[in-house]
């Protein structure tokens, strides 16, 4: 139900080719079932897609076997467009100076949206530590993974740790 044109995939031939990369690159054969059943859109793809979507990975410098584990954890990763996947990585190592083995530590970074999301919060980050609001450094999970209210009552608490050093509110 989730998939419905998987349903229509009928070359014996393309399901096992895609079968045989997903060995390739270190999925077990249990661990193949469970990554289709969680993300069936990836029968639909090209095995040169596939591929091409891997490699932009390791040529960023990540493992074969960090590169099956992100995408046995995040297995949508390989949905994502080149040009997307590529911005994402771009963004985390140029702009927010983090290696990119992080991606290794929190795979669903590529899923989340550059401009509605990830730029937002970080850009109101480097703000805060710009004021001398906030020290320290933040995982991409703490900052990513919450709700809006959740994330703005933790910047909240944040600043007003530190305002008890700097004399200033957080506002």
């Amino acid at each position: 139900q989730r998939f419905p044109l998987v349903l229509t995939l009928s070359t014996e031939e393309s399901l096992n080719s895609k079968l045989d990369f997903f060995r390739t690159i270190g999925i077990k054969n249990d661990d193949i079932v469970k990554l289709i059943s969680r993300q069936p859109q990836l029968l639909s793809l090209k095995q040169e897609t596939l591929q091409r979507r891997c490699d932009i990975l390791k040529e960023q410098g990540l493992s074969d076997d960090d590169v099956t584990y992100i995408v046995m954890n995040q297995p949508s990763i390989l949905c994502r467009t080149e040009r997307l996947l590529r911005e994402k990585i771009n963004y985390l190592v140029n702009s927010l100076n983090r290696n990119v083995k992080q991606l290794v530590l929190f795979p669903a970074f590529l899923t989340y949206s550059l401009e509605g999301r990830v730029i937002p919060r970080f850009s109101r980050l480097a703000e805060l530590k710009n004021e001398g609001l906030l020290l320290e450094h933040s995982s991409l999970s703490t900052v990513l993974s919450t709700s809006e209210e959740n994330f703005m009552k933790w910047i909240q608490r944040k600043g007003n740790q530190q305002k008890s050093l700097t004399g200033r509110r957080l506002v």
